[in-house]
């Protein structure tokens, strides 16, 4: 399956999956937290991996032969559709 981390500061959720080329729904995790008047709720939650194809910009040099050439190569990650991937508690 692999690991969920939660950020105090803002609660949100990540799962980083073990096999990095599943996708569809994983097993659900219980999830607890304690609220400012210490009531607690437990829920449970159930993330959707979906698969993101990152797109990248062309990118050419020119120069001599045998001479180092760089660019830089500018990546998009962006997911689309509804779910972002992100869930806050």
């Amino acid at each position: 399956m692999g690991t969920y981390t939660i950020d105090p500061a803002t609660g949100e959720v990540t799962l980083t999956p073990t096999d990095k080329t599943y996708t569809g729904e994983v097993e659900p995790a219980v999830v607890q937290a304690t609220g400012s008047n210490n009531v607690k709720v437990q829920t449970t939650y159930t993330p959707t991996i979906t698969l993101v194809t990152p797109t990248a910009e062309s990118s050419t040099t020119s120069d001599v032969q045998g001479k180092v050439q760089t660019s830089p190569i500018k990546l998009d990650t962006e997911e689309t559709g509804d779910d972002k991937g992100k869930t806050v508690l």
